[in-house]
């Protein structure tokens, strides 16, 4: 069963829209009606809706005048309406209109096929005794007085009067979507303070509309590129959401995974990545692949080479004279090497063997020796010169063993 729904608050916008003509041309008994329908202060949308119309002579009770007049499927738009009444003489051909009040009971259905609901009775304005007046009766058809409307001011008795729509008398509720074209509004016409905040949404904007010319200077903050994920406040940048630090960059996500870091060149080349690995909440980095070249673990541990470091330095590489290396000036190094080659740095080295390798900016020319001592202030320690000779308590070995 279809609901029957009330309509509510119909607002007069035209009575009629005759008036005095030569008597060449003359007139019928017709009269042109418009009207708005409102539900709950809302336009009606229609598309279509019935009527029904019939004459009194007074606000309630009464007599009809004439028969009532039926209108099926009439447009409606916006809850706006225009109908022709009385093009039959169904209100009556001489007395419908003889100079005396008269009111116009109104039922509707909307949208069509609906039950008629009654709007009540409305009094007719004087716009349609223009026909009366035309007959020669009522005193010869002068205007007596000029009333303004709904939506008008002005208007007047006497002299030159003139109607105008006040300031704010259209609204948005007035103009129908889409009939206010860009080349309707003059330069500059709409400003910032015309629009309420939020009214104009990503989808109100076509691909490219907004460009730089288009924004003031410094009128575009981060908040309101990203939609309020990322935000910029006492020196930080934050990307997501959550509470701001002072002076950091902040990378956060809805899940318990802030994402990635990554650095790509112009053609989308990658160049570095940072990322974490939630749950083990380790850090890598990267210096091209999604391979880590250096991870810091939750408990300080850093691994090179290895995702997972044992020790507070790591190192893991399996390649021939590889490892840890310790760079001083004039080129004096240390080297420590878990996988040396044959005669590798010096000819007592074998494949596989593990050792720490000192040397200078050239073969043969370390520049000092190599001491394995404590911090004391007696010759104590184990020191090995250039020459391979080897002292254990002495700074002058003069010896091999």
């Amino acid at each position: 069963m279809r609901s029957r729904r009330r309509i509510v608050g119909m607002v007069l916008v035209f009575t009629a829209a005759l008036g005095v003509v030569a008597r060449a041309a003359p007139l019928g008994t017709g009269f042109t009606y418009q009207g708005q329908l409102k539900q709950g202060g809302v336009p009606v949308p229609g598309p279509t809706c019935d009527f029904e119309f019939s004459l009194w002579n007074a606000p309630v009770g009464g007599n009809r005048l004439g028969i009532a007049q039926t209108l099926i499927d009439q447009d409606v738009t916006n809850g706006l309406f225009t109908v022709t009444l009385n093009e039959g003489g169904q209100f009556g051909q001489q007395n419908a209109f003889n100079g005396e009040a008269r009111w116009l009971e109104i039922q509707v259905a909307c949208p069509t096929g609906m039950p008629l609901v009654p709007l009540g009775r409305q009094e007719i304005t004087p716009g349609p005794y223009a026909l009366f007046a035309a007959n020669g009766a009522g005193g010869g058809g002068d205007i007596t007085e000029v009333i303004a409307g709904s939506g008008l001011s002005g208007g007047g008795a006497s002299g030159s009067v003139t109607l105008s729509i006040p300031t704010g008398g259209v609204t948005s509720a007035h103009i129908l979507d889409g009939t206010v074209a860009t080349a309707d509004l003059a330069a500059n016409a709409v400003t910032s303070a015309k629009i309420v905040d939020g009214t104009v949404a990503l989808a109100d904007l076509a691909d490219n509309a907004v460009n730089s010319a288009k924004l003031a200077s410094d009128s575009l903050s981060l908040n309101k590129v990203s939609g309020g994920r990322m935000t910029a406040s006492g020196g930080n940048i934050e990307i997501g959401s959550g509470d701001q630090l002072t002076g950091n960059l902040i990378l956060k996500a809805a899940v318990d995974d802030p994402g990635d870091i990554i650095f790509k060149t112009s053609l989308n080349a990658q160049k570095g990545r940072i990322w974490t690995d939630y749950p083990l909440n380790k850090l890598h980095f990267s210096t091209s692949d999604n391979i880590a070249d250096l991870t810091i673990d939750p408990t300080g541990n850093v691994g090179i080479g290895t995702p997972t470091p044992g020790k507070k330095l790591t190192l893991s590489t399996a390649a021939i004279n590889d490892g840890l290396a310790i760079e001083g000036a004039n080129s004096r190094n240390v080297a420590l090497y878990t996988n040396l080659g044959l005669h590798s740095f010096n000819d007592i080295t074998a494949l596989n063997d593990r050792g720490i390798i000192y040397s200078g900016d050239a073969v043969n020319a370390p520049d000092g020796g190599f001491v394995i001592a404590p911090w004391a202030t007696g010759p104590s320690g184990l020191r090995l010169d250039t020459n391979g000779n080897v002292g254990i308590g002495t700074n002058q070995p003069i010896a091999r063993a």
